[in-house]
């Protein structure tokens, strides 16, 4: 339950609404709290000298005023934004909207300007001119006017922030401190007691198994692995999983393959074991490292295609993806085998590769990188610090092989000059890779 609390909780703070929702009901607490004030007060009293004086029609006036102001900017400038939005989108790739949405910057204008004009209708209604029994909310208009005040404050930011955050740099850098928090959060990761191929113990493990379909398509967003194992444990089963996670399913498709001594699994046993995947309709990047990875790799593609033809944009991916990297090749990876309480094998679950990840996140550069010397410059200068990082000889290795297929996509250069630039700059490399290797090598 701690784990599904956990994902509605990014979910909702990763929306559009929630912050807006949020100040609304603040909102809405502010204008009862202030009018209950001003009825605890005598009227005409004036017990604060700073509040508004004037009478029910000009509170009308000001608090009409601000209300209608405020819901025709929230309109016209988040109308504006979604253009910019649009535009900028087509070059850098529609799924990155997904992280101006998430903005806490963009969501806190809206909410301010929601808040405001909710506010203002909530205390106009309380506004009386009836003779014999007039009510003018002093301090509920005078918080009024105070609102449209912060909210010419938060416009001004929002013109700021807007240009800003539209540019490429600055999505490139958003994107990858998403990753880097995405690296750290499952980087050592896994849930129970972890075992290496060598330490599973081969008793309780059946051969035969028995599949469990999916019965929805989309992709395989999370594993509830405190349920899967307890369900596992309690039931006497092995549980292999079919799909990492970023993967996309059909309905039919295996989901996972069950063994037990007992037979197979009941209806029961299948719900709860299908209720501990979860498929939705699009991949996100909170618990996929891939798809965070990927989210590089699209706007570094994007950038040097022919017509963007970007490539400093694409260095920037490239440094961030070489930041990833360093970090991932310092991290000590998941094992696929998870133990249940009583210490037996309950769970096999795929788990993503060090050369795998590199693999799938650089090699689409490499390819449209093959005309840009600063672009494959900057695989080569990422792929020495990654090496300097590694630990295992297949993460050393898989950068070397990248670096060897950076080599030959540099002879398609045009200029014999570039060829020989990179070429060096690959025996260096290639010197420094060993080096660490004997390094690494002479400490185990």
């Amino acid at each position: 339950m701690g784990t599904r609390l956990r994902d509605f909780w990014e979910a909702a703070r990763s929306s559009f609404w929630f912050l807006p929702a949020v100040l609304t009901v603040a909102a809405v607490g502010l204008s009862f709290a202030t009018v209950a004030i001003d009825r605890a007060t005598a009227p005409g009293s004036h017990v604060f000298g700073w509040t508004y004086r004037g009478g029910p029609d000009g509170a009308r006036g000001v608090l009409g005023t601000i209300a209608g102001s405020m819901i025709a900017v929230a309109g016209v400038v988040f109308s504006t934004t979604m253009v910019a939005l649009s535009l900028a989108s087509s070059q850098l790739g529609p799924r990155l909207l997904r992280n101006f949405i998430r903005d806490r910057g963009n969501q806190f204008v809206l909410g301010t300007f929601v808040a405001t004009f909710v506010y203002c209708l909530l205390v106009l209604r309380t506004v009386n001119g009836t003779e014999g029994d007039v009510f003018v909310p002093e301090v509920g208009v005078t918080a009024g006017v105070a609102l449209a005040l912060a909210s010419v404050g938060v416009f001004i930011y929002f013109l700021h922030h807007a240009a800003v955050s539209i540019q490429a740099s600055t999505v490139v850098a958003r994107v990858g401190d998403e990753l880097t928090a995405a690296i750290d959060d499952l980087y050592p990761g896994g849930v129970g007691d972890g075992a290496e191929p060598g330490e599973v113990p081969a008793a309780g493990v059946p051969q035969a198994s028995v599949t469990v379909e999916t019965e929805e398509a989309g992709y395989v967003l999370r594993v509830d692995a405190d349920a899967l194992v307890r369900t596992a444990a309690e039931r006497d089963l092995v549980v292999h999983l079919a799909h990492p996670l970023g993967r996309f399913v059909r309905p039919g498709d295996a989901l996972m393959r069950v063994a037990s001594p007992a037979g197979g699994p009941d209806v029961e046993t299948r719900a709860a074991l299908r209720a501990a995947v979860v498929v939705g309709p699009t991949r996100t990047g909170h618990r996929d490292i891939e798809f965070a990875l990927r989210q590089l790799t699209e706007v570094a593609v994007r950038a040097l295609s022919p017509g963007v033809n970007d490539p400093f944009t694409a260095v920037e991916c490239v440094n961030r993806l070489g930041e990833a990297f360093v970090r991932l090749a310092g991290r000590a990876f998941p094992s696929p085998y998870r133990l249940g309480p009583d210490g037996r094998l309950r769970v096999v679950a795929p788990v993503h590769a060090f050369p795998d990840l590199l693999a799938g996140a650089v090699e689409p550069i490499r390819h449209h990188a093959r005309g840009s010397p600063q672009v494959l410059a900057a695989l080569i200068e990422a792929s020495v610090a990654v090496s300097a990082n590694a630990s295992r000889l297949a993460d050393r290795d898989a950068v070397a092989r990248l670096i060897a297929q950076v080599v030959r996509a540099a002879e398609a250069l045009p200029e014999p000059d570039d060829q020989a630039r990179l070429k060096a700059l690959a025996q260096a490399a290639d010197r420094a890779i060993r080096d660490a290797d004997s390094t690494h090598r002479s400490q185990t």
